[in-house]
């Protein structure tokens, strides 16, 4: 996955586009975070606004979503 891409939970959800991907290259902060919170190289943060137009971000294991092709 790359950022821009739409995904969606393989459970099912909104469509949500990805904002960053951990790198297992770069020493950037947040993926020093996210690698502490239990995730790994190539999860991906997202974003997304629900049913009311707010804005939501999130986490998700790689393994989790699936590229969006509709």
């Amino acid at each position: 996955m790359k950022i821009g891409d739409v995904v969606k939970l393989k459970s099912g959800s909104p469509k949500m586009t990805v904002t960053h991907v951990i790198s297992a290259e770069r020493g950037e902060t947040v993926d020093i975070i996210l690698k502490q919170q239990g995730f790994s190289a190539g999860d991906v943060s997202v974003e997304w606004f629900d049913e009311s137009g707010n804005l939501k971000k999130a986490q998700f294991k790689k393994d989790t979503l699936t590229i969006d092709t509709e």
